[in-house]
């Protein structure tokens, strides 16, 4: 008995490509199922679903073939220093139709052969690259490789050579930009001056910084054969600071005078500056005198009763300040208590906004006529020459008449500076004030006068607008019957404010009460505590563009915020007040 009996009906089969169908007359009947890669049609309709057939139906079946189109690029890389190349294959895929066994349910399978051929040739291969200009490095004998791919492959045809890198400039630096200690102060009480400090420490004429120049690198060649030249190393500018001189024949920087060295860095710019520093072991008091120093002062112990301190850098104190004097140019920082004292860090912030639209002014003004006065010199003939003091004169009366008004309102103002705040901001500029004044007044002689101010001014300019004078705050525990004033913010971090006044260009934080007297901010104001229960007057000044903290507020306290008042006349907790649209607006 053949196998077909053998089997169940109904079944179908394929047999040399034919598909033979076996059913009773009733049925049920076979199903094909066809799959990728052949043509199913049966009574002439392409199948491409599962579908009954019966014995008299016309089946036919066809492989088919598939070809995947090969293709290759040439990848040069962006230093031009690597050409490759990226084969994908030809792919032809073609299939035959097995016999398959009698099923009632027949899937019809292919049986596939893959052949691979590179789409690429040799000669193909060698006119791109002469036509694409890759002439230098080639790797001829990587080209079979790539026309013998069956795979997908990447290939280096040409390699170029690669430039050799330059040195950068490199900075020797030979102090130590670090450490810092304190020398012992003599026992008689008197500060030598010459010996304050153990810390990092160079001599007059000592090498702070050398320079190595950087070496230019060699080109190399790309694979398209023009040269491909290297980055260009990295220089370092030499930047003499206060007591220091470049030697650019040595590349060094070398200290013009004695005093404590500081490295600055900045990108390409190393900048040294040899600042001279003070620092007291113990107590600022009658065995020290009054102390003034251009450079920071660091104390250790108390500044005492009738003392007074000036620093053109910071202060730091580490213990108290009772009735004494402390102005430093930069922040102020006082560990403990400031009593009956008076404190300023930096330059008032009523006299930065007073002097600094003026000092601008001016500076514009001396801009202008110094531009205008060499033209006037040109159109004057040589026999009236001596015509040119008056001229000038006349000219300063015309272009700029407010001129001496507003100069000898500068030095009025200068003047009130403290001396070593004025020195620090520049002292000669009150000098340069002085000889516009007076040269105005009795006829001006020649420009001299005048760009001798126009440096100055700049000079003084630039000067208050260094954050070490104009952001420099003011640090205390408690501050009790004194004043306190800060171009910066204001940081009270103990118990409070009693009976005192506070003045700051920015913000004003007290973690503790304020309790009798005033502070006046020029920015944000958070405090814990204002006022009393007995109803000491307490006020608050701020710029209408302020927001006002109170955990605490007592009555007979006010918050005047722009031109807007509000007093408590009742203890209220949690209050932010602001400016909106002109109106205060308070909330709880």
């Amino acid at each position: 008995m053949s196998v077909q009996n053998q089997i169940k009906l109904p079944w179908a089969m394929v047999r040399s490509g034919q598909v033979v169908v076996e059913h009773d007359s009733q049925g049920p009947y076979p199903t094909l199922i066809p799959t990728l890669g052949l043509k199913l049609k049966v009574n002439g309709v392409e199948q491409r679903q599962n579908v009954s057939v019966r014995k008299d139906d016309t089946i036919e079946l066809e492989s088919l073939a598939e070809v995947q189109d090969g293709h290759w690029s040439l990848i040069v890389s962006p230093d031009d220093l690597t050409a490759r190349v990226c084969v994908v294959p030809r792919v032809v895929v073609s299939r035959a139709i097995p016999n398959l066994d009698p099923a009632p349910h027949l899937v019809i399978t292919t049986v596939e052969n893959r052949t691979s051929s590179s789409p690429l040739t040799m000669d193909e291969l060698a006119q791109v690259l002469r036509q694409k200009g890759v002439t230098f490095g080639l790797n001829v004998s990587s080209y079979a490789e790539l026309v013998t791919a069956m795979e997908k492959k990447e290939v280096i045809v040409a390699e170029g050579i690669p430039p050799v890198p330059g040195t950068h400039a490199d900075v020797q630096v030979y102090f130590d930009t670090q450490t810092k200690s304190l020398k012992e102060i003599e026992e008689e009480g008197e500060i030598d001056f010459r010996e304050r400090f153990e810390f990092t420490a160079v001599e007059q004429g000592q090498v702070l910084v050398k320079r190595t120049p950087p070496l230019p690198g060699r080109p190399g060649t790309g694979v398209y054969g023009a040269p491909v030249f290297p980055p260009e190393p990295r220089d370092v500018e030499l930047v003499p600071g206060q007591g220091v001189i470049l030697q650019e024949w040595s590349n060094q920087l070398v200290a013009t005078k004695a005093g404590r060295p500081v490295l600055r860095r900045a990108g390409s710019i190393a900048r040294v500056d040899v600042m001279p520093d003070l620092m007291i072991k113990g107590n600022v008091d009658l065995g020290t005198g009054n102390v003034s120093f251009v450079g920071d002062v660091v104390i250790a112990g108390d500044v005492t009763a009738g003392c007074s301190v000036y620093a053109g850098g910071v202060i730091k104190v580490s213990g108290l300040v009772e009735q004494a004097v402390l102005q430093a140019c930069g922040s102020v920082s006082v560990v403990g208590n400031i009593i009956s004292s008076q404190v300023s860090a930096g330059v008032s912030p009523m006299f930065l906004k007073t002097v600094n639209p003026v000092l601008e002014n001016v500076q514009e003004m001396l801009q202008q006529l110094l531009s205008a006065y060499p033209q006037l010199k040109e159109r004057i003939p040589e026999n009236r020459k001596a015509m040119l003091p008056q001229l000038l004169t006349s000219l300063v009366a015309q272009k700029t008449p407010d001129l001496y008004d507003r100069v000898a309102f500068l030095k009025k103002e200068f003047i009130k500076l403290s001396p070593r705040l004025l020195e620090v901001v520049g002292g000669k500029v009150v000098d340069a004030f002085t000889d516009l004044l007076r040269e105005v007044d009795m006829g001006l002689k020649s420009d001299a006068v005048l760009l001798k101010l126009q440096k100055q001014v700049v000079e003084v300019n630039e000067k208050l607008s260094t954050n070490e004078i104009v952001q420099a705050h003011g640090v205390a525990k408690n501050i009790i019957n004194s004043s306190l004033t800060a171009s910066g913010n204001i940081t009270i971090v103990g118990g409070g404010c009693y009976n005192s006044r506070l003045l700051a260009g920015g913000k004003i934080l007290i973690n503790g009460v304020f309790r009798g007297g005033e502070l006046r901010a020029g920015d944000n104001v958070s405090i814990k505590e204002l006022g009393s229960e007995s109803g000491v007057l307490t006020l608050v000044f701020c710029p209408s563009t302020a927001v006002v903290s109170i955990a605490k507020a007592h009555e007979n306290t006010a918050v005047i915020i722009g031109a807007q008042r509000h007093t408590f006349d009742a203890t209220q907790y949690g209050v932010i007040i602001r400016l909106v649209n002109g109106t205060l607006m308070i909330k709880n």
